[in-house]
């Protein structure tokens, strides 16, 4: 490594692969360093860790030499605050990440006051601006397209099994949209806790307990 360099960061092992550890190349101090923000642990390190190897294969596939890439982990003490902490003190030009839109959030301050460039993964409209960019797919994008292929069978009454959080939020005004600019009817929508188990939520949402009590009925009548 050249004098100044920063040490070769240590990725957290994957899931069920306890013993696996991934060490990169040290960062050279005349490289133009990119920062990757994501969970690489915990209950969302499986998403951060594929994210993190589809941009690997980017740098190897398609950056110059003068190119460095720097992983940090989000789920580690402290959070993307930290993460971005980090980051910037060593020397990032260009965030990628975090993932999530309350990471966004935590980190985007910091590397604004820098005037450093972050594109994160969030696709939550409002973490977007003054410096932050979105790579995430948009809710009202993909329920549009979701509404306009199930019209396209003539579908018009639509229901929505959604997350109580912003992005459930946004997922429900999306299909509204959606629905009045194309046609048809929302009759239902119901939420969940995201950390809990779905499964009353999606009861509700099928009129589960009414429709086993029919099917309950209709099996006696014909005995």
């Amino acid at each position: 490594p050249q004098q100044g360099a920063p040490a070769a960061p240590s990725l957290p092992p994957r899931p069920g692969v306890p013993e696996e550890r991934i060490t990169l190349p040290p960062v050279a101090v005349n490289e133009y360093r990119v920062a990757f923000l994501a969970p690489l642990s915990g209950p969302d390190g499986e998403i951060g860790r594929d994210l993190l190897d589809a941009a690997q294969l980017a740098v190897t596939t398609l950056a110059p030499d003068d190119f460095a890439l720097m992983p940090f982990d989000t789920a580690r003490p402290g959070g993307a605050r930290a993460a971005m902490e980090a980051a910037l003190s060593e020397g990032a030009q260009l965030v990628l990440g975090p993932l999530l839109a309350s990471d966004v959030q935590a980190a985007s301050p910091l590397a604004r006051a820098r005037s450093v460039p972050m594109i994160s993964f969030s696709n939550t409209p409002e973490a977007a601006g003054d410096g932050n960019y979105l790579m995430g797919i948009l809710p009202r994008n993909q329920v549009t397209r979701l509404v306009r292929h199930a019209r396209s069978r003539g579908v018009t009454r639509f229901a929505a099994l959604a997350p109580s959080n912003s992005y459930g939020s946004n997922m429900v005004q999306a299909l509204a949209m959606a629905t009045a600019e194309l046609g048809g009817t929302v009759t239902r929508v119901e939420y969940y806790d995201p950390a809990a188990d779905p499964t009353e939520a999606v009861k509700r949402l099928a009129d589960y307990d009414r429709r086993s009590d029919m099917l309950k009925q209709q099996r006696a009548d014909q005995h």
